[in-house]
Parts: structure tokens; C-alpha cells; sequence
């Protein structure tokens, strides 16, 4: 399955938006899913998502919002690429969600409920 299209369904599956602009001095930005408290940054476990922790967090620093990172599991298996984000985000305490990519509404893991991140609790998948 393509990364857009897990991304649609898992976005709304959330309830959120996908690719809203938010514009800056420099240029602007496309989040991949959000919604009124999460900027959600997502991608497969792929090395082509080790970004994913910067663009949460920049979205983050423009709109105010909760960042995200959320990564579509091909595999089954938590690979090098998925190991390294997992820790980023846990080391920025940004809510790490992981997805099974044949079943985009379908959590492998989810964020323990916190004070930082309630909203995610209620997240029905």
C-alpha cells in the first residue's frame, strides 16, 4: 500500500485533516495529518522517514499542536530505521505510534496515556 493512502485512512480514522499548509518566513510546510490538538507526521519503516521527528516538531513550533510521529510496520519486525525513530521520539517525548501498514486503523503499539497526551488515549482505531 502506498504511504498516501495509509495515511488517508489512518487520518481519518482520527478524525484529522491531511496535508494542511502552514506557511512561514521561508516558505511553508505540508503536515501529513492533523487534527484540532496533533500534528502528525507519518511514513513507512523505511530510512525515508527518519525526518518524520523534525517535521512533527516544526509543525509543531508553528501551529502549537502536539506532535506526532506515526510509522506504517511492513514487516512486522522493528528494523534499524524504526529502532532509530522510536528512541528519537521517545528522547524528544513525542508520542510514537506504530501501524500495521496491511491495516492502516489497526495499532501495533500506541503511547502509554499520559498527562502530555490524553487526546491519543481517546484515539479509537
Amino acid at each position: 500500500m502506498l504511504e498516501a493512502t495509509l495515511t488517508a485512512a489512518f487520518c481519518a480514522a482520527v478524525g484529522g485533516v491531511t496535508e494542511v499548509r502552514h506557511d512561514y518566513d521561508h516558505g511553508y510546510i505540508r503536515t501529513d495529518c492533523e487534527t484540532t490538538e496533533h500534528v502528525i507526521e507519518a511514513g513507512l519503516d523505511k530510512r525515508s522517514s527518519l525526518d518524520s521527528i523534525q517535521q512533527a516538531v516544526f509543525a509543531h513550533t508553528l501551529t502549537g499542536k502536539i506532535p506526532v510521529v506515526v510509522i506504517y510496520d511492513t514487516d512486522g519486525n522493528e528494523g534499524k530505521w524504526q529502532f532509530r525513530i522510536r528512541e528519537a521520539a521517545e528522547a524528544l517525548n513525542v508520542p510514537y505510534i506504530v501501524v500495521d501498514a496491511t491495516d492502516p486503523k489497526r495499532p501495533i503499539a500506541l503511547p502509554e496515556c499520559s498527562i502530555s497526551t490524553p487526546s491519543i488515549c481517546r484515539w479509537k482505531l
